[in-house]
């Protein structure tokens, strides 16, 4: 999934006049988690991301020094039991 979103991206830039500093990376639960692992693989790719109610996998729950400078707006429900924050 990871080079199907780098091959698309390429491509996009390729063929459309898209601004590369406005790429932003939203996901929602199970997508949330591809958010963490996208821009943990790619960090280079967005300028910002944001996971609704879903956490990085298991053993990256740490913020590589590379994303440093991309803002992560993580997005929980304090009353949620299933994917608790």
């Amino acid at each position: 999934d990871v080079n199907f979103i780098d091959e698309m991206v390429k491509s996009l830039k390729t063929n459309y006049n898209i601004d590369s500093n406005a790429i932003f990376v939203i996901g929602e639960s199970n997508g949330a988690m591809f958010s963490h692992y996208l821009v943990y693989q790619l960090p280079n790719l967005a300028r910002a991301v944001m996971p609704i109610y879903g956490l990085p996998l298991v053993g990256k729950l740490n913020v590589p020094k590379t994303l440093s400078n991309t803002p992560i707006l993580q997005m929980h429900d304090r009353s949620d039991t299933t994917i608790p924050w």
